[in-house]
């Protein structure tokens, strides 16, 4: 079988590559080829690696891709892949929950810095001003509504359990074991945003969740759950 990693790799890489999958594959590497050569390569792979689809695979080469059967993407998200121009029956795998870690602690600290107002503060520091009036918003006590409780929510969820946060989680069927104050699915977005200080969307992008998050749903809630973030509307849920 022969494995094509389309995907841009370094030398470390791809003697990683070779070393782990070598013995099972005829390993090729698109990046590398000629405009002729990567068509003959794209034509005859039977398991194709990529990153960025669109950025390993130009879009004039996606109709080369014939063979291949599994597609593996090594980013979490699949939303750049050209489905409606793939043949039938080529099966797309994506990394999910391999980011998890990092993002998780990126979404906290981006809570923490809107709810302490790092950058306005640091601005303000900058010029000389040392606030120490300014109120912040504790995480302690706040709600945090997760839209999308897959490996990166979940994640998510137990760093915040440790800052003492109230946990709404929305995922595809309304259920999960996880330590959670409420599961819902989308029909209860309405509630989760209402009821949350800050939102984290961790949902798959596609053509059913693409704009979930519109004027409307920012707009509808005016309340004062996010006092100290400012970020995204004064007194709107921050989103993160």
């Amino acid at each position: 079988m022969r494995l094509l990693v389309a995907q841009r790799v370094g030398e470390d890489a791809s003697d990683l590559i070779m070393r782990k999958a070598g013995a099972a594959f005829d390993i090729d590497f698109l990046a590398s080829a000629d405009r002729e050569s990567r068509k003959h390569l794209l034509e005859n792979a039977d398991v194709i690696l990529a990153m960025n689809f669109r950025r390993d695979i130009f879009e004039e080469e996606v109709p080369f891709i014939k063979n291949a059967k599994p597609i593996q993407i090594t980013l979490a998200g699949a939303d750049m892949i050209p489905y409606a121009k793939l043949s039938p029956g080529i099966v797309i795998c994506s990394n999910g929950g391999a980011y998890s870690e990092p993002i998780a602690e990126h979404a906290i600290g981006m809570m923490l810095a809107l709810a302490r107002s790092f950058l306005p503060l640091h601005h303000g520091l900058s010029r000389g001003e040392f606030d120490q009036s300014t109120k912040h918003k504790m995480l302690i006590s706040s709600t945090l509504g997760i839209i999308g409780f897959g490996g990166i929510g979940k994640r998510v969820a137990e760093l915040a359990r440790a800052f003492g946060m109230t946990i709404l989680a929305i995922n595809s069927t309304g259920r999960t074991e996880h330590d959670v104050d409420f599961t819902g699915t989308l029909m209860d977005l309405d509630r989760v945003l209402r009821e949350s200080d800050f939102v984290l969307l961790t949902i798959a992008l596609n053509k059913d969740t693409r704009n979930l998050i519109r004027a409307r749903e920012l707009n509808s809630y005016q309340g004062d759950s996010a006092q100290g973030s400012g970020r995204c509307g004064r007194q709107h849920p921050a989103v993160c």
